[in-house]
């Protein structure tokens, strides 16, 4: 008994996880009757890894009850990892992919262009993040992160460190510009950038356009200056909508004086200017509360 136990076909266990079995694909013009196919556990859980890196699903999502059923019909031979499997499993994809990319860099890639960002997050946590921007063989623009990253500070030096300690982890050497925004400290992380890419003879032309500044950041700036001379309008125009959002009270009576003042587009477009002023002004004379809205200001007219 206990031989036959042993070798027994049709005990479960003793099935080989990678045995070929037959499928039924439906091929069209094909003339194909079964087709055998070879389970393969690891391929599953790359593909795993994969659905849950290009679709930001979190690691718990393979825990949830409807995937566990979709995956069970899809695949009855597959047992779900764990979340923390999966997680080991994506990181273990980031650093065969981030392998494949290095192996690039070294043999087919000539020259990179980079572009840096610093900013602190909601929980006071400063980050860096350095993308590089190149041509691959096909001759298709391609661009890719290579750092995201805490950093201690936005100081010059500290970011220019930052960079060259990632440029070193992927064996670059040769960059022909650098992209930042228009800020006095990134003048400090372009010159220790130019100082020790110099070194390494990656510089393209002595560094003559090695620093870029960002168009839109530059864009930004020269937009919020000329707002500037209309930053009443646009304070007066911001609390009105502020106090219509304020509560559904509020909402519900603008939607009334919208109807009164026969407003049929929904934008705030230039072309119902005086309806909407219309509106507004039914409004102030309803709500006793919307004047004392705006405290020292005014209400939006319709200059504004």
């Amino acid at each position: 008994m206990n031989h036959h136990i042993l070798k027994c076909a049709k005990k479960p266990r003793t099935t080989d996880p990678t045995q070929t079995i037959l499928t039924y694909p439906s091929v069209e013009g094909s003339s194909l009757g079964h087709v055998s196919s070879k389970f393969d556990k690891q391929a599953c859980r790359k593909a795993l890894s994969i659905f849950v890196v290009l679709d930001e699903q979190p690691f718990s999502a393979v825990e949830g009850e409807g995937f566990k059923y979709y995956s069970k019909v899809m695949q009855p031979q597959f047992t779900l990892p764990s979340r923390r499997t999966v997680a080991r499993d994506c990181f273990q994809l980031h650093l065969d992919e981030k392998q494949k990319l290095k192996a690039f860099f070294k043999s087919d890639c000539n020259r990179v262009a980079l572009t840096t960002d610093c900013w602190t997050s909601i929980q006071n946590q400063n980050y860096l993040t350095l993308t590089t921007h190149f041509v691959d063989n096909e001759w298709n623009y391609q661009k890719r992160i290579i750092s995201f990253t805490v950093i201690p500070n936005h100081k010059g030096d500290t970011v220019g460190r930052k960079i060259e300690e990632v440029l070193r982890d992927w064996g670059i050497r040769n960059v022909s510009t650098i992209t930042v925004d228009n800020a006095t400290s990134n003048d400090v992380v372009v010159a220790y950038l130019h100082r020790k890419i110099s070194t390494m003879n990656g510089m393209m032309r002595d560094g003559k356009c090695f620093h870029m500044r960002c168009a839109a950041h530059i864009l930004n700036l020269v937009v919020n200056e000329g707002l500037k001379d209309k930053h009443l309008s646009i304070t007066s125009v911001r609390d009105a909508v502020r106090f219509v959002k304020s509560s559904p009270h509020r909402a519900a009576k603008f939607k009334e004086c919208i109807e009164f003042a026969g407003i049929t587009c929904k934008k705030l477009v230039a072309t119902a200017t005086e309806k909407f002023q219309a509106a507004f002004d039914k409004l102030e004379y309803e709500e006793s509360s919307y004047r004392e809205f705006f405290g020292k200001g005014s209400p939006p007219s319709s200059d504004d």
